[in-house]
């Protein structure tokens, strides 16, 4: 079954700045997308987190949602 909405969104922001962010092995088979994701990030992840066109990106650990292809 697959994992969409809010809970989709969720485990997209734990891979760009949870624990697993460093892992680099997030390959979603249906991805939310990029709206769905930023929407989802709280107050306290904003400051953290930046959007940048078609990504969303944590400079601190350069990760990236969605992962480049």
């Amino acid at each position: 079954m697959p994992v969409t909405g809010s809970l989709a969104a969720y485990l997209a922001l734990l891979h760009i700045c949870g624990p697993e962010a460093l892992q680099h092995d997030f390959r979603p088979d249906a991805a939310p997308d990029i709206f769905t994701v930023w929407s989802s990030v709280g107050p306290d992840l904003r400051p953290v987190l930046r959007r940048d066109g078609e990504h969303i990106v944590c400079p601190e650990l350069g990760t990236r949602y969605p992962v480049a292809a």
